[in-house]
């Protein structure tokens, strides 16, 4: 007489079960067997398939993870990739011109708080730029590259109106520095160049600003038509001077005009590229103007002196320059020849010197 028992097959975690509870992971070496992500436990699937997933799901401990989990927000959520996909860079695209718009058209930066919330649940629920980000990138895209800008338009253009006006608003006394010059193919343009606020409204006051803008460092190569202001007590004694070009003093005339002025005249191999430096009689006078005239591509590199062999091109250190070398080969010589007293005494010349005199 024979018994026939009726086996029943272990459940295993199928790839439906994957599906429908992602926080699953199949354990390796036991098909029946599974990890639970939530709350890092690994129970037994073999009985009841799924039933048994729904049992540890309602488990106390489970729930608590689950809890857990949601509420603690991963910290990659928060960093950006630095690879951008074309999503993110629509997003980016979109941020930079609500600035660019708050902007143009003199917006408070609290008008992005209400804004970004709008943005957001009407069209893209990732766009965040409120008040925070949309002045960091005014100041940290918009206005370098529009000082940038008119940098490059101040040295192409051959004459600058600077102008400048005070207004009240409330305690504060505010300063706009302007200039306006003229572009061929964009025609007068009209630039806010800095805002300044002052104490008050006296001409003392008021020419401190703009004399600050006067530039302290000589041009490097220069082109022709140009021509600027410096201050000559920012430096060493014609440290203005210092434009990287070799000039031919070509003599100096009074000129009668009220204050009296110097004029000196440079020209470089040829008369075709010219220098005129416009200096007050007076010694204490401030300020200096300097004017480039004719072809600055015809002014050649030539080598220091009369040398043959070296054909490095001579390139003129500014006055500043020499000092700072003597002042930075002294500093080094006395590094590494010079000692303290208490080194002096420990060294082995010293010990050496005491011992055969002692002896």
């Amino acid at each position: 007489m024979s018994l026939k028992l009726n086996l029943k097959r272990k459940c295993v975690f199928t790839d439906n079960l994957k599906t429908k509870y992602p926080f699953l992971r199949k354990v390796q070496g036991n098909e029946s067997d599974v990890y639970c992500s939530f709350c890092s436990s690994k129970f037994s699937i073999g009985h009841g398939g799924n039933a048994d997933v729904i049992h540890h799901v309602a488990t106390a401990k489970h729930k608590s993870a689950v809890t857990l989990t949601t509420a603690n927000v991963s910290i990659t959520k928060f960093c950006k990739s630095s690879r951008l996909d074309d999503s993110n860079k629509k997003l980016a695209a979109a941020e930079g011109t609500w600035a660019y718009h708050l902007l143009q058209h003199n917006h408070s930066f609290r008008s992005g708080d209400c804004t970004s919330k709008l943005i957001k649940s009407m069209f893209e629920p990732k766009y965040s730029s409120a008040r925070t980000k949309s002045e960091a990138i005014i100041c940290a895209v918009f206005e370098p590259m529009a000082m940038e800008t008119v940098q490059n338009n101040l040295n192409a253009v051959n004459f600058v109106t600077v102008c400048c006006d005070a207004s009240n608003h409330k305690h504060i006394k505010l300063m706009p520095i302007l200039v306006r010059y003229f572009l061929p193919m964009e025609g007068i343009q009209l630039k806010l160049l800095d805002l300044k606020d002052l104490p008050g409204e006296t001409s003392a006051i008021i020419y401190n600003p703009v004399a600050e803008k006067v530039s302290t460092l000589p041009p490097i190569k220069p082109s022709g038509q140009t021509c600027y202001v410096f201050k000559k007590l920012a430096g060493p004694k014609g440290y203005w001077r210092c434009d990287q070009y070799r000039w031919i003093n070509c003599g100096r005339k009074k000129l009668l005009t009220t204050p009296a002025m110097y004029k000196t005249y440079f020209r470089a191999m040829t008369v075709e590229f010219q220098k005129c430096d416009y200096e007050f009689v007076n010694d204490e006078a401030e300020y200096v103007f300097v004017s480039y005239e004719g072809d600055h591509g015809i002014a050649k590199e030539l080598q220091h002196g009369n040398t043959i062999h070296n054909r490095k091109p001579f390139i003129r250190n500014a006055a500043v320059v020499k000092p700072k070398v003597l002042i930075n080969e002294s500093q080094n010589w006395n590094q590494k020849h010079c000692m303290n007293r208490k080194q002096f005494l420990s060294s082995e010349w010293f010990r050496w010197k005491k011992h055969t005199h002692n002896g």
